[in-house]
């Protein structure tokens, strides 16, 4: 094996340590105001990552968090519906589309597991039809998006027109909880999984958030299922990576 390479292997565990420490050194109950250990590691860590072809330009500053588990009971009607014209003539826009698939799904009166946490996260060009819309929702606990919960409604000029449902009750959460794994940590793991895949790989991180994510994909068989905290980091070619955030 090449010298730079067990260099930066032993760099990287040397790095996981103090992350590991300085965890442990800063989990009281009480939260801490940022040192200037942390600042030294992350500056290290970034600067670990940017040798292996990995440049973050994205906010890495995040405050205490303390997340619970959650049991997700999946609705027994998720799938894909067709429906009819219900109108005519809707001069059709994102802004139009939006309002329309919002009333839409009021007088279907199913999404209300998640109270008001249910949220527009796109509308895009149908790639079917470009004279319609499609107003994907997202399901979100506490301001933290459930990956593996969505609603995308194909919006025309004569209504709604079809709708995708991947929906679940947030049915209850951990009495537990418990600090995630600094973004550091994350971010190392992240580097991990892209120089596994690819040595050779340049990525530049454009965006880092807290999820939640359930650890097997759901295939419309399971009825309930656990969601765990994961810091989702994108890159600015669109793929994103999942890190668990308990571990």
């Amino acid at each position: 094996m090449e010298w730079s390479k067990i260099k930066n292997i032993l760099i990287i565990a040397l790095i996981l340590i103090n992350v590991l420490f300085l965890y442990m050194l800063t989990r009281p109950s009480e939260p801490e105001p940022e040192n200037a250990d942390s600042g030294v590691l992350l500056k290290d860590t970034l600067a670990v990552l940017e040798d292996n072809g990995i440049t973050v330009r994205a906010e890495t500053s995040f405050p205490e968090m303390q997340l619970p588990i959650l049991t997700l009971n999946f609705d027994e009607d998720n799938g894909t519906f067709e429906y009819k014209a219900t109108r005519e003539n809707l001069y059709l826009n994102e802004d139009t589309a939006r309002e329309e698939a919002d009333h839409f799904l009021e007088s279907l009166g199913s999404f209300g597991t998640l109270g008001k946490d249910i949220r527009v996260d796109s509308i895009t060009l149908s790639e079917d039809d470009p004279d319609r819309f499609v107003v994907t929702y997202g399901g979100y606990y506490d301001d933290y998006r459930i990956k593996e919960l969505y609603v995308a409604c194909t919006v025309s000029s004569t209504g709604v027109r079809k709708m995708e449902k991947q929906w679940a009750e947030v049915k209850g959460s951990g009495r537990t909880q418990r600090s995630p794994i600094p973004v550091t940590t994350a971010l190392l793991h992240y580097m991990d999984r892209v120089i596994t895949e690819d040595p050779d790989a340049r990525k530049e991180v454009t965006d880092i958030s807290m999820t939640y994510t359930v650890n097997t994909p759901y295939d419309g068989t399971v009825t309930s299922d656990t969601a765990f905290p994961a810091w989702r980091i994108e890159a600015g070619d669109g793929s994103c990576e999942y890190i668990p955030a308990f571990q």
